[in-house]
């Protein structure tokens, strides 16, 4: 009898949290601060520079060794951060398989534009870091194992 009581008082402390009546509330997802300031850094610099490029490449000074095709193809790169970024602001797994992809495109433009390959593979090491910050943990779930 006292362990029939156990158990019906742990299924009601499991299952309470999570029905409101006939409906299922989910947990929030919550990420930690430096997760959230990082994602939003990402924008913000991708989005710089969509603005920068766009000012060079319309104006009649370039950028040595850039080509207006160069600058086209580095805006529309990061255009597509900035879309990747959002979708892992909205909790999207897909937005940092999208900033890995155009990671290795970016490593193609600085080849193109005389970068050394060394220097150009220094973008690598970007994904990574990402990776290890969407494993920052808050209230002992990462940020990563949130995302969909």
């Amino acid at each position: 009898m006292m362990i029939e009581n156990d158990e019906k008082h742990n299924l009601e402390i499991t299952e309470r949290p999570f029905i409101n009546g006939d409906r299922l509330i989910l947990p929030t997802s919550e990420r930690h601060g430096f997760v959230t300031g990082w994602l939003r850094f990402g924008l913000i610099i991708n989005l710089i520079i969509v603005l920068a490029y766009l000012f060079i490449a319309n104006k009649p000074i370039h950028l040595p060794k850039v080509s207006i095709v160069t600058a086209y193809c580095i805006i529309i790169v990061a255009t597509l951060n900035v879309i990747f970024f959002i979708r892992l602001l909205s909790w999207k797994k897909n937005g940092f398989y999208g900033i890995c992809i155009t990671s290795v495109i970016t490593i193609f433009i600085n080849l193109n534009i005389g970068i050394s390959p060394m220097m150009a593979l220094l973008g690598l090491p970007g994904i990574t870091i990402l990776y290890g910050i969407l494993q920052i943990k808050k209230g002992g779930v990462s940020a990563w194992s949130y995302m969909k």
